[in-house]
């Protein structure tokens, strides 16, 4: 009876700490997704800017509109960078809408456009979405109007 007692112990010390050891896990993704908001929301602004007063195009390139529109502040386009994201733009009806996807470019993480006070979509609350866009002109219309 003693053995069976140690042996239930040891298994439930060993599910406790299994399960925290996840828990920690995911409240570490969530943290870093969460992070992602803020630094998003202050690079779309910038962004959006440039489109709204500059007529700024993608005839350059997705990466050249983002340099340009943090030239005066490049730490907003270089965190992304440093923390490992790939950060894609798109324009419809002249407004600008970027996705944060990860680096391997296989999976989106947020889409934003400077319509809303945060973030549009928290793409990655959704294990299956892909680094495509999905904001499109019936969103803009909508939202941005």
């Amino acid at each position: 009876m003693r053995i069976w007692k140690s042996y239930t112990l040891i298994v439930f010390i060993l599910g406790f700490f299994l399960v925290s050891g996840c828990q920690m896990f995911v409240n570490r993704e969530r943290e870093k997704m969460q992070m992602i908001g803020p630094n998003l929301i202050n690079l779309t602004k910038k962004v959006e800017v440039k489109v709204l007063l500059e007529d700024a195009t993608l005839d350059k390139g997705e990466r050249k509109l983002l340099e340009e529109s943090t030239r005066n502040k490049p730490s907003l386009l270089e965190w992304f960078d440093e923390n490992d994201y790939l950060v894609k733009a798109n324009i419809i009806d002249q407004h600008a809408i970027l996705l944060v996807c990860t680096s391997d470019g296989k999976r989106g993480l947020y889409e934003d456009t400077d319509c809303k006070t945060g973030p549009d979509k928290q793409l990655w609350k959704s294990k299956e979405s892909s680094c495509e866009f999905t904001i499109d002109k019936s969103y803009i219309q909508q939202y941005c109007q």
